[in-house]
This record gives structure tokens, C-alpha cells and sequence, in this order.
């Protein structure tokens, strides 16, 4: 995501920041660049997904990938026995997704492929008609 973000800053005439802040990344992108995103974004999945705070969604992935995405590692402090107690607890709850250690929102990730779709349409011709970078 970090790659793809910076991409979509250099492809927009700007200079990326020397940061990895996911949600930085996307406010630096301009107005046109985050709306062509969006719409792309919001047109794969009307309905299922929720993009009314993308800083928090882009917050949550950028979790994953540097804190979470081992769980061995994320839950290393925690025995085995510890960890299902905490599963069952948190499942007692009701399972609420804001009292999740991790969050991840799989339907919008998808259809973040939109951040490619824009980058595509900023390559030249050239490039943009081999490149697939929806993948």
C-alpha cells in the first residue's frame, strides 16, 4: 500500500515525503487524485463497504503489515492458552470490531484496487497498455 501510494504521489507531479504514515500518504495526494481513487474504489462493491473514513481503514492495514501480519510474532508475549482466552472473551463480547487487537476490512482492501486503476490511467500509453497493476 505504501508503494502504491507513493506511486500515485509521483504519478500526481508531487514528491512523496520521506514517511511511512499510510494515512499521510493518502491526505498528500491531491484532491483529483483521491476522487478518481474513491470513485473507483466505491463503484466495485456498492453497499458492502465504507469509505467515510479512509485515514482510519489505511491506519488499519499499515498495522497489519508492520505489526500484526506474524502472529506468532503479535502474540508472543501470550501462551497458547492465554491467546484462546482472550479469542473466547473477545467472542463473549459479541466479537466488536473496535475492541479487535487487529482490524483489517478485507472488502475495502479489495476494492482499493482503485489506487492501481488510477496509476494506470497517469502511465504513458506505452506503458499503461502492457502494465497490469491491478494484481
Amino acid at each position: 500500500m505504501e508503494v502504491l501510494l507513493k506511486a500515485a504521489i509521483v504519478l500526481s507531479g508531487q514528491t512523496p515525503k520521506q514517511n511511512h504514515d499510510y494515512a499521510k500518504l493518502w491526505l498528500a495526494l491531491p484532491g483529483y487524485a483521491k476522487k478518481a481513487v474513491l470513485c473507483e474504489a466505491m463503484a466495485r462493491m456498492p453497499g458492502l463497504t465504507d469509505f467515510s473514513d479512509l485515514p482510519k481503514l489505511l491506519s488499519c492495514y499499515q498495522h497489519v503489515f508492520e505489526k500484526a501480519r506474524y502472529a506468532y510474532e503479535f502474540l508472543s508475549d501470550y501462551s497458547d492458552a492465554e491467546c484462546r482466552e482472550l479469542g473466547e472473551f473477545w467472542l463473549s463480547l459479541g466479537a466488536p470490531t473496535e475492541e479487535a487487537l487487529v482490524k483489517y476490512y478485507p472488502l475495502e482492501l479489495v476494492c482499493l484496487v482503485g489506487l492501481a486503476a488510477y496509476l494506470q490511467s497517469k502511465l504513458p500509453p506505452e506503458v499503461g497498455e502492457n502494465a497490469d497493476v491491478s494484481q
